[in-house]
C-alpha cells in the first residue's frame, strides 16, 4: 500500500481555532471537547441512556440542526455540509471528480460520534458528558477458540455466541486515563441523518489498547455478536483503501497538491449529525510532526480523522501509513 501514501490520517488536537489548526501527523483530527448537561434520560437517539441536550442548563432539548447551535468558531456553521448533502460541487475544481468524492464518502461512513462521561480532567461534575469524533480503524472476527465472547449485549448475558468480533475505534487520548476509561466511551456508528436514528448502531467501548498522551492517540475496543454489522465495517474498510487507490491513480499525475494543498475533516461538530469541513493545509511544524491545516472544526470535532491527499509526496515525507 505505499503508492496510497495514506498520510493523511491525523487526529484533531489541542486547537484554539485562531488563524489554523494544528494536529500531529497520525490519524486523527483536532478541535474542542463538547461539554454538555446529562438530564432525564430519553432513549430517542441513545439507547445507552446517555441524554445529549444543549450545554445552556435552561434548555433540555437538544437542536437538531447544526445551524440551531451558537458558536463563536463558525457562527452559523455554513462552512459545514452535512454528509448526505456532500458531493463534487463543494470541493475544490481540481477535485471535483467521483474518485475524491467516493474516498470522502467512504470516510465518513467510517466515522463515529463519540460520548465519554465525565473523564477529561477539567470535568469534575458526573452531570457532564463529552462529545467528539472518531473512525473505525479495524475489525478483527473472533471464534470461541480466540476464547469466550466478550459480548455484553442481552442475548450473550444468558447465552454466549460462537462467533462475535471486535472493532477498534481511533480518536483524541483525551477522552481517556487509562485502561479502565474504555468502559466511559460509547460509540455511535451511522449517525448520518437526524431522521433515520434507527441506522445507528450503538456500543460501549470493553478495553483500550493504545493511549498516547504525546500523540494524542487513542484505540480501544468495542465488542459485539452482530457478524453482519462486522462485515459491514470490514468491507468499508477495503472500499475505503480501494477508494484512495482510485484517487491516488486519478490525480498522482493530474494535480500538483502543492498548489491546492486540500485538507477534509469528516466530523460530528456539537455532537449532531455527520459533517463534512473543507480547507487548506498550511504547513508543517516540530521537524513534520505537526501539521496546521484552516479546515474549519468545532467542539465535539475532536479525534475525528483528518484527510490530506498528498499524492505527489515524496516517501521520505510519508509518517504514517
Amino acid at each position: 500500500m505505499s503508492a496510497s501514501k495514506l498520510w493523511a490520517l491525523i487526529l484533531l488536537q489541542n486547537i484554539e481555532h485562531n488563524v489554523s489548526n494544528v494536529v500531529t501527523l497520525h490519524k486523527i483530527a483536532s478541535g474542542i471537547p463538547c461539554k454538555i448537561k446529562e438530564t432525564d434520560v430519553n432513549d430517542e437517539l441513545n439507547p445507552l441512556k446517555q441524554e445529549m441536550v444543549d450545554i445552556k442548563p435552561e434548555d433540555n432539548t437538544q437542536p437538531k440542526t447544526l445551524a440551531s447551535f451558537e458558536c463563536k468558531h463558525n457562527p452559523g456553521h455554513s462552512v459545514f455540509v452535512e454528509v448526505t448533502d456532500f458531493c463534487t460541487n463543494h470541493l475544490p475544481y481540481a477535485y471535483q471528480h467521483k474518485e475524491m468524492v467516493e474516498l470522502i464518502d467512504t470516510l465518513a461512513k467510517l466515522t463515529v460520534k463519540i460520548e465519554v462521561k465525565t473523564v477529561m480532567e477539567e470535568m469534575n461534575s458526573s452531570s457532564e458528558i463529552v462529545l467528539g469524533s472518531g473512525k473505525v480503524d479495524e475489525v478483527f472476527f473472533r471464534t470461541q477458540k480466540d476464547g469466550s465472547c466478550k459480548c455484553v449485549c442481552e442475548t450473550c448475558r444468558t447465552k454466549k455466541r460462537e462467533r462475535w468480533g471486535e472493532i477498534r475505534i481511533l480518536t483524541s487520548a483525551q477522552f481517556a486515563y487509562n485502561d479502565s476509561d474504555a468502559k466511559e466511551i460509547n460509540c455511535i456508528f451511522f449517525y448520518d441523518d437526524e431522521s433515520r436514528k434507527d441506522q445507528c448502531k450503538y456500543l460501549s467501548g470493553d478495553n483500550i489498547v493504545v493511549l498516547n498522551k504525546e500523540k494524542d492517540i487513542c484505540m480501544f475496543m468495542c465488542v459485539t455478536c452482530d457478524i453482519d454489522f462486522l462485515k459491514t465495517l470490514d468491507t468499508l474498510l477495503d472500499t475505503f483503501v480501494a477508494n484512495w487507490r482510485a484517487a491516488f491513480d486519478k490525480y498522482v499525475s493530474t494535480v500538483r497538491w502543492e498548489e491546492t494543498k486540500l485538507c477534509v475533516i469528516v466530523s460530528h461538530p456539537h455532537g449532531c449529525i455527520k459533517h463534512v469541513s473543507i480547507g487548506k493545509f498550511l504547513g508543517n511544524e516540530e521537524h513534520m510532526k505537526r501539521i496546521r491545516y484552516d479546515t474549519p472544526t468545532c467542539p465535539g470535532s475532536i479525534g475525528a480523522f483528518v484527510l490530506v491527499p498528498d499524492f505527489d509526496v515524496q516517501d521520505e515525507l510519508v509518517l504514517h501509513n
